[in-house]
């Protein structure tokens, strides 16, 4: 029965289900949240690629990265024609382009996998989940990088969380995309059906035992109170002359009821002013946090001179009034959203790439945390860098926090998503994280990346909430993703011995 449903005895219906894997991926993460289906679609698609030929696998690939992508990046669309101001066609072409681009990811990955199975003994077992990690890796780091998506977010909410404060994101996505290919090896017979089961409750009771441990230690002596601000400020109207003073008012009115508690946030570019505009505001806010001994930290627009003097320069920041003391500028740019590649030729063409503050410079790499009166370290991230496990472990921090504009995605999936992958950060560091945004999600997360406190979307609110610092360090913070690769070349070495040994042997 299930050789007979082999997918190259009818290479259509190979396809269709290469399609329906990717669309069934992003149902895995946040919102739906259907954990899993982070199983069910590796294991499909795997399915489909072990007997095709290197052409059709790519072409199998293609197809599973534009239904991931095509769904769980839909709010690009949103992005581009809400509030770039694209036309339909035009706003849906370039989505298109985009998530086209994205599944070349997933097309290398399969070609790879059909042209090595050939010369690497148990390529299934050995190559997918490598080549998976390595794939998500790439995405991650080339061209700025897009590490949104990844499989191994599935694991938050299940008994494998507990693996997130040893391998990181990409510790889960090499399980999950393991423990996929031998459940497909015991389907088509090359495995007993004992495998995949010993497999999932070695895996599962590992990271049941791993969230018990104490990598990092709660101190109950170190709680600090938070209030987040978010003022849902309508994005169209966001930088509006007009709209200005109403939306300092609505900061002043909702940190109101906030002051005095030990750090008050407000969201990203939440002064619609760059810095030095904004000084007699930034004087008195600066004032009232000192007076009810608060540390206020604000997302705003930064301007500085130029190497050499050469003009100006703008900065997406976050700076410390009051009990707090510390700038922070954004290092990792939003294309098109906070610069534009290739803006000799692309200004000017259509509104979204002249959208306002899109012409930011990114902030140097080793910027020192947030410092306040108490002594704590707090390291910021801004919006899409929270995106990025390497910039959450740069620094030795007791606190996370990221400000973002959520705007942007409109009611799609991705603000849902943004939050999820802030949950990562927080576990993987075994740090709380405080997560301020102009519209929603604003949230309180535990250092094992649970949520204390949750905001409404589309709703001016705030919050006020605690979390308890931590001591202490987790493996991943300490070594990164170094362990995982470690594994993996460990893994290609005993295949290619394998390969080795079994020619000799002949």
């Amino acid at each position: 029965m299930i050789r007979a449903l082999n997918p190259d005895r009818q290479p259509l219906r190979g396809d269709a289900l290469a399609l329906i894997a990717g669309l069934l991926l992003p149902l895995a993460l946040a919102p739906l949240a259907w954990r899993p289906l982070a199983l069910l679609s590796p294991a499909l698609w795997l399915w489909t690629l072990l007997d095709a030929t290197p052409r059709r696998a790519a072409w199998r690939g293609l197809l599973f990265g534009l239904g991931s992508f095509g769904l769980g990046v839909s709010w690009v669309f949103v992005s581009i024609h809400l509030y770039g101001h694209a036309p339909v066609v035009l706003a849906a072409l370039l989505t298109l382009l985009f998530v086209a681009a994205m599944a070349l990811y997933p097309t290398l990955l399969a070609w790879l996998l059909a042209h090595l199975s050939r010369h690497v003994p148990g390529a299934a077992l050995t190559l997918f989940p490598l080549l998976w990690v390595a794939i998500e890796w790439l995405r991650g780091w080339l061209l700025t990088g897009f590490p949104w998506l990844q499989l191994g977010t599935a694991v938050l909410d299940t008994p494998w969380a507990g693996w997130l404060p040893l391998l990181g994101v990409l510790g889960g996505s090499y399980l999950l995309a393991l423990l996929a290919a031998v459940a497909v090896q015991a389907l088509r017979g090359s495995l007993h059906w004992g495998w995949p089961l010993l497999g999932l409750l070695l895996i599962s009771g590992a990271g049941l035992w791993s969230q018990q441990q104490a990598w990092t230690r709660p101190l109950p002596q170190s709680r600090v109170t938070v209030g987040l601000v978010q003022p849902n400020i309508p994005q169209d109207l966001k930088w509006t002359p007009e709209q200005r003073q109403a939306t300092l008012e609505r900061l002043d009115q909702l940190s109101a009821p906030l002051w005095g508690v030990d750090l008050l946030l407000w969201s990203e570019a939440a002064v619609p002013l760059f810095f030095h505009q904004a000084q007699d505001y930034l004087a008195q806010a600066g004032q009232r946090a000192e007076q009810s001994g608060s540390a206020l930290l604000l997302g705003i627009p930064f301007m500085t001179m130029a190497a050499q003097g050469s003009g100006f320069v703008a900065h997406n920041s976050l700076i410390a009034l009051g009990n707090g003391e510390g700038l922070y500028h954004k290092q990792r740019l939003v294309p098109f959203g906070e610069y534009v590649p290739l803006e000799r030729w692309l200004r000017g063409l259509i509104a979204f790439f002249d959208l306002p503050m899109s012409d930011f410079t990114a902030g140097a790499a080793g910027q020192p945390p947030i410092s306040t009166t108490q002594g704590w370290r707090i390291l910021p991230l801004i919006c899409y860098e929270v995106a990025y496990a390497d910039l959450a472990r740069a620094q030795p921090a007791d606190l996370l926090l990221t400000v973002s504009n959520d705007a942007w995605f409109g009611d799609s999936f991705g603000p849902w998503q943004h939050l999820e992958i802030a949950r990562l950060r927080a576990a993987e560091n075994g740090r709380p994280l405080l997560r301020a945004t102009n519209d929603g999600i604003s949230a309180l997360i535990d250092h094992q990346g649970a949520l204390l406190l949750q905001s409404e979307r589309f709703v001016a609110q705030s919050l006020h909430g605690e979390v308890v610092l931590t001591a202490g360090e987790t493996p991943y913070h300490r070594f990164g993703d170094w362990p995982l690769f470690g594994v993996g070349l460990a893994t290609l070495a005993a295949a290619l011995y394998r390969r080795a040994r079994r020619r000799y042997q002949r």
